[in-house]
């Protein structure tokens, strides 16, 4: 997937407690491989907003916008813009 021309993000695992080993490898694999990490708190602050999901796991469509939001202001920085 990491290859020049592209941008890879990973969204951060929300994790149970005494399973940091996981976290750890994620965070390495994102070094290592120069992928950007969401924090999961984007993710926390998308699932709590107001209308986001419909059954507060799945997204609506306003959950996905507010997504999109969010992932835009991670990678939005790095992606080339065109004039005209």
């Amino acid at each position: 997937v990491c290859a020049p021309g592209r941008i890879v993000v990973m969204f951060e695992l929300p994790l149970l407690p005494l399973c940091n080993a996981y976290g750890r490898a994620q965070r390495i694999l994102c070094a290592e491989y120069d992928v950007g990490l969401i924090p999961k708190g984007v993710f926390l602050r998308v699932l709590l907003g107001g209308g986001a999901t419909s059954d507060s796991i799945h997204l609506t469509a306003e959950g996905h916008q507010a997504m999109a939001d969010e992932v835009w202001k991670v990678i939005g920085p790095a992606v080339p813009h065109q004039d005209g």
